[in-house]
This record gives C-alpha cells, structure tokens and sequence, in this order.
C-alpha cells in the first residue's frame, strides 16, 4: 500500500515491536519516533490523515491523546 505508518512514545514492549517491524522501517514505510516533544506530536498530528491508539485496558474508551488528535 501507499500508507506510512508513524509511531511515537515509548513503553515496555517498544524493543520487541521494533524489532518485529523492522522489515517496514527498512523500507521507510513505518517511522518510530520513540518520545517526542510537544512540538513534534504536533507536527505528527497535522501530517497524519489517520490517528490510532491502542486501548492499554478492555474498561478504556477515551484517552487524551485522541483529543489532541481531533483538535489539530
């Protein structure tokens, strides 16, 4: 396809999904940008057409960020 996946923060399972995608950030079709500041998840925000965040619990239904993600 012609997405681009990018994906910024960090948490515990981080080394195991980089090295499980590797294979797409080879090809310049994932980027991770591990913790970014406030300015650059702007940035990410605007540049993206789709925002998704994973749920941490089956009770989540809403989180900040997809706030954030709406308001820009």
């Amino acid at each position: 396809t012609d997405g681009i996946l990018h994906i910024a923060g960090e948490g515990p399972e981080s080394s195991d999904l980089k090295k499980k995608f590797r294979p797409w950030i080879q090809k310049q079709k994932l980027f991770w940008h591990g913790r970014v500041s406030e300015q650059k998840k702007v940035e990410l925000f605007r540049c993206c057409e789709i925002f998704l965040s994973p749920a941490n619990t089956k009770n989540e239904t809403f989180c900040l960020a997809a706030a954030e993600a709406m308001s820009h």
